[in-house]
């Protein structure tokens, strides 16, 4: 879907959960964040990114980076 920076996981998933078709969101600092000098003037190099996601692949791990899967309570309920 697109990128966006934000503060926090929790904004993260609150942009997630609010955007038609997302469906999860990855949020961290991303190394091309740290090579390209996108800071704000501190050592921490850039600012936390969050990627909303319209679908969903393999998952990886990679370290300083959280994953957030929107779940919809509901559907179809069984009759007895």
């Amino acid at each position: 879907m697109y990128q966006t920076p934000t503060n926090s996981l929790v904004d993260c998933i609150g942009l997630c959960a609010v955007q038609d078709g997302c469906v999860g969101a990855g949020w961290g600092e991303s190394s091309d964040d740290k090579d390209n000098n996108n800071n704000d003037g501190d050592d921490e190099g850039g600012r936390p990114t969050c990627w909303l996601k319209s679908s969903l692949g393999e998952s990886s791990r990679r370290s300083g980076w959280s994953f957030a899967v929107l779940y919809e309570e509901g559907g179809e309920e069984e009759e007895d």
